[in-house]
């Protein structure tokens, strides 16, 4: 391997470290309660060693949400033959289980980003709009190939979803041991999703 290729590879490394850091702290105190030379530190860097990655701490919350929502598109690819909506909507969540922190970092976000002066306020608006309109399009699917009714109103059925998803996330996160995310969903999905 050359020289330059071995920095490069240190390079992702090291972003990939200073991404962990960045989601432990945001998870556990927020955008605005975490600082870029407490991240830095946790990493080993000087606060300006950081910012060679991440310029803000605007750039580095983006760099972790897009991160996330590429793990999300990459688990969201549909094939109807294979499994049923509901199945497939239930299966997405799955991963949550493993990694609870990501999702209590997406959570306090979304929360934050509500103040239309937060860094990912419109992030946050135009990622639940790109679900939605994900969410719209499999039910007319679904509709399409006889799975579902096809009176069904998709609007308001995408926000019911997406609204049961996040807020069973949230409740799970604050009591794990008597909310199941999963189950709960899959009830859920399998009631609206197959009539």
């Amino acid at each position: 391997m050359s020289e330059q290729q071995t920095g490069y590879a240190r390079g992702r490394a090291r972003k990939k470290a200073i991404l962990t850091a960045a989601l432990a702290a945001f998870a556990t105190r927020g955008y605005r309660g975490s600082s870029m030379a407490a991240i830095a530190e946790q990493v080993g860097l000087t606060e300006p060693g950081l910012l060679h990655h991440f310029r803000t701490k605007q750039q580095l919350m983006i760099a972790l949400l897009e991160m996330r929502e590429e793990e999300l598109r990459a688990r969201a690819v549909w094939e109807p033959g294979k499994e049923s909506l509901a199945d497939h909507l239930t299966a997405v969540l799955v991963p949550n289980l493993k990694t609870p922190h990501v999702g209590q970092l997406f959570l306090t976000l979304a929360a934050e980003s509500i103040d239309t002066d937060h860094p990912a306020h419109e992030w946050f608006v135009e990622r639940y709009a790109r679900v939605r309109d994900m969410i719209r399009d499999r039910l007319r699917a679904a509709a399409g190939a006889g799975h579902l009714d096809p009176e069904t109103d998709h609007e308001e059925l995408a926000d019911q979803l997406v609204a049961m998803a996040d807020g069973l996330q949230l409740q799970w996160l604050l009591d794990p041991d008597n909310v199941d995310l999963v189950g709960r969903f899959r009830s859920f999905a399998g009631r609206v999703l197959n009539p």
